[in-house]
């Protein structure tokens, strides 16, 4: 893969907005995460049952995260307009009334993969390690 660059020179010329999203389009072209090797073992049956659920404990942490780096967002946000924007994030994820978010669901694909400990992943401070497979 090719190595996103760490500085830009004094004298590199702003991309038009077009440029731009080629660039960064390009970037996910290359990186997204249906390209990385845990991915395609993932989805090619070839993984542990503890790998499986390693990834569903340590895939419900993370989305549990996202609304609570969204509002820390928001809370820094002045422009109102913005903060409109972004509020839809922490509704799909934590859910709005009566409605579930996103990661329920994901709760509930951890508790799929480990029936046995049903309330293990509740909170962050359940989590494990994942030991990714060398590529």
């Amino acid at each position: 893969m090719n190595q996103m660059p760490r500085v830009i020179a004094d004298d590199a010329k702003a991309l038009s907005p077009a440029e731009f999203e080629a660039a960064i389009r390009a970037v996910g072209a290359e990186r997204y995460h249906d390209k990385h090797v845990f991915h395609k073992l993932l989805h090619g049956g070839k993984l542990s049952k503890g790998q499986v659920q390693a990834w569903a404990l340590n895939r419900y942490c993370y989305q549990a995260a996202v609304p609570r780096k969204d509002a820390a967002l928001m809370s820094r946000a002045h422009d109102r307009e913005l903060r409109r924007e972004w509020i839809h994030r922490i509704h799909d994820h934590d859910g709005l009334g009566e409605e579930h978010g996103g990661i329920e669901r994901w709760l509930h694909c951890r508790r799929l993969a480990s029936p046995s400990k049903p309330t293990y992943g509740s909170s962050s401070s359940s989590r494990l390690p994942l030991r990714w497979p060398r590529r």
